[in-house]
């Protein structure tokens, strides 16, 4: 049986996956999917592991311009439209559910 595992919207640089104690395969770029052949039917445990950066906790958490892409010394304001009190943070994580696929494979022979 293969097994994929699509992350449709995600926020952060990488994703690791793994079922049971198979190796772990690496998402970061598109289609966004990983595939784990051989796998036996049955019970399985899927462990994603989201990896993140720093701009939550380093970066100007403090401008509320939401299509700011550049920080640098400009991007910590302390006056005027630019600036909330409020934590403005950027959104990290799996945003939308996983989708699994299964493709079993049947033996045309027997």
């Amino acid at each position: 049986m293969s097994v994929y595992l699509k992350v449709p919207k995600f926020k952060n640089p990488l994703l690791s996956v793994e079922i049971d104690e198979t190796p772990s395969k690496k998402i970061a770029f598109s289609p966004y999917e990983v595939s784990f052949e051989q796998i036996k039917e049955g019970k399985h445990k899927i462990n994603i592991t989201a990896y993140g950066n720093r701009i939550n906790a380093f970066g100007a958490v403090h401008n509320n311009m939401e299509g700011f892409l550049w920080f640098g010394p400009s991007a910590w304001r302390e006056y005027g439209d630019a600036w909330s009190y409020e934590y403005c943070l950027k959104p990290m994580g799996i945003l939308q559910k996983p989708q699994l696929y299964m493709e079993i494979k049947t033996d045309p022979l027997s």
